[in-house]
């Protein structure tokens, strides 16, 4: 019962980090290595500083494909979280909701935007405490069997990078396809 109680406590507090953090900008965007593999660039990668005691968090990237054929994101991993899932957050009567994603589809030449609010990358079991303005790698695996890893940035709730000073040419979620 505790357990529940814990997790429930954790996804109220993540969920509320995840829909009030959007319309806050950072000034400095140098807070991540973006990184380029076979013609998929990821860009700002970064997540909210946790509250002491919470092991859940979430991750917020730009993930633009520069290829031919669809990019295709089915799985998320970090070796300073047990677990890493895709989810997708909007609001539904007045209600916040959140949901598993199977895998993310990016179309050639299009961008997808993980952010406060949305697409998102749930971090759970952290397996040490992450302060502001440290790192921690993620990787990023694609169903054509690519694997991409980048350096995530812990930042202040609300004080992502500014996504409008990336390249985000294309940048449309109708595009996209998640399952």
């Amino acid at each position: 019962m505790t357990i529940v109680r814990t997790f429930r406590k954790s996804l109220l507090l993540v969920t509320s980090l995840l829909l009030l953090g959007g319309p806050m900008r950072a000034e400095n965007t140098d807070m991540t290595l973006d990184h380029s593999v076979d013609g998929v660039l990821i860009e700002a990668a970064w997540s909210p500083v946790a509250p002491p005691g919470i092991k859940t968090s979430a991750l917020y990237l730009s993930l633009t494909n520069l290829g031919c054929a669809n990019a295709v994101l089915v799985s998320v991993e970090s070796p300073d979280f047990m677990h890493a899932h895709l989810h997708k957050s909007s609001m539904s009567g007045g209600m916040a909701t959140m949901e598993a994603v199977v895998q993310v589809e990016v179309p050639a030449g299009k961008t997808a935007v993980f952010e406060p609010g949305g697409l998102h990358v749930m971090l759970m079991g952290a397996k040490r405490s992450l302060g502001l303005g440290e790192t921690f790698p993620v990787t990023l695996g694609f169903q054509d069997g690519r694997k991409i890893s980048v350096i995530a940035s812990v930042t202040a709730p609300g004080k992502q990078p500014d996504a409008s000073e990336h390249s985000m040419d294309g940048h449309d979620h109708g595009s996209m396809h998640m399952n």
